[in-house]
């Protein structure tokens, strides 16, 4: 005698932790990605429920430097990251807009001899 189960109703979903519709992973087009921005830094993105983890790194020379990291959240939806090596230094803040679903990015970055420069721009999630 073959063993069958029937469907649960109403649908009774067993992982509701997991990128519901109503959270921000949930509507985001794009979930995580890395862009480089004003030439050394690399900022990368991964959201995650209703939070956006982010990373901050310093690319020269081959090398890269963890300028640090930080969660935006709903409550909490803007921070600042930076610091300096090699005599490189930068400041980026990230602030997340749910309106419209957005990461805008601003910061400025300096580079010995060759003075600083200030950037802006935003990634649809």
């Amino acid at each position: 005698m073959p063993i069958t189960s029937k469907p649960q109703l109403p649908y009774e979903d067993k992982l509701p932790r997991i990128n519901p519709p109503e959270s921000v992973a949930g509507r985001a087009a794009s979930r995580k990605g890395c862009v480089d921005f004003l030439d050394y830094l690399e900022l990368c993105y991964n959201v995650q429920g209703d939070g956006i983890n982010i990373t901050l790194k310093l690319k020269v020379f081959g090398s890269e430097i963890s300028l640090g990291e930080c969660n935006l959240t709903l409550a909490n939806p803007s921070c600042t990251l930076g610091g300096g090596a090699l005599g490189f230094k930068a400041e980026v803040t990230s602030t997340f807009h749910l309106a419209d679903l957005s990461l805008h990015i601003k910061g400025t970055a300096c580079a010995p001899f060759a003075g600083c420069t200030d950037g802006e721009t935003t990634i649809q999630l």
